[in-house]
């Protein structure tokens, strides 16, 4: 009987024992457990909006000409494009009028010219005697439209003709200018026009300097210089 009653509390000790161990156990393993489920519930927590949060990776998308190798330019957008009808084509080098006219309204004309320049190119008016820039002028270079740039007139071929304007006795290129017919005043004159962009430039006539025996009366405000290369 005394046998049976220790077996007896040998076992409950032993069944004791293994409560005690597993109760360890799941103490041990419990904040491993506890930081897995944190873990898990952040990373689906709801944002204030409602989103669900998640770790996606968002592949950037390629802008199909930068993929094709093509070279994409971001700027400021200028005020108006350069190319406007009739404008000079950027190939043109403003050696010779190529046969492309230059178009402009005369808000625009007004907006690119001085005053002074306006009332001479675009109205046909003349600056007084003696008092333009290039009258006595000596630097070496060229002489272009102040209107568009297209060549003019070479220094080389300037000289003082005493009455008060530049003056030269050779044209850079025939095709440059245009001569018409001016009755404004009591002699008929020969007027001398920009031949890409129509602005008036002043009058030829036939009293110049050998080889030419010409003589181009230009105004100073309808004339832009370049120093010569």
């Amino acid at each position: 009987m005394k046998i049976r009653i220790f077996s007896i509390a040998v076992a409950l000790i032993s069944v004791a024992a293994i409560v005690v161990a597993i109760s360890r156990s799941d103490i041990a393993t419990e904040p491993i457990r506890s930081d897995q489920r944190a873990a898990q519930a952040a990373s689906t927590k709801e944002p204030a909006n409602g989103a669900v949060k998640t770790n996606l990776v968002v592949e950037p998308k390629i802008d199909p000409t930068i993929a094709a190798g093509q070279k994409t330019v971001v700027g400021k957008i200028p005020d108006r494009l350069e190319a406007v009808p009739g404008d000079r084509p950027e190939s043109d080098s403003n050696e010779k009028f190529t046969g492309e006219r230059i178009v402009r309204s005369e808000a625009e004309w007004r907006r690119i010219l001085t005053p002074q320049q306006f009332e001479i190119l675009r109205n046909k008016g003349t600056e007084e005697p003696f008092t333009g820039e290039y009258n006595d002028f000596k630097k070496v270079g060229t002489y272009h439209c102040a209107g568009c740039e297209l060549k003019l007139f070479r220094s080389k071929d300037k000289y003082d003709s005493g009455t008060g304007w530049p003056s030269f006795f050779r044209v850079y290129a025939e095709q440059n200018i245009e001569k018409l017919v001016d009755n404004s005043l009591s002699e008929v004159r020969t007027e001398v026009v920009c031949s890409r962009c129509g602005s008036h430039l002043g009058h030829i006539f036939d009293d110049g300097p050998e080889p030419t025996g010409l003589r181009y009366c230009i105004n100073s405000a309808a004339l832009k210089f370049r120093v010569a290369n």
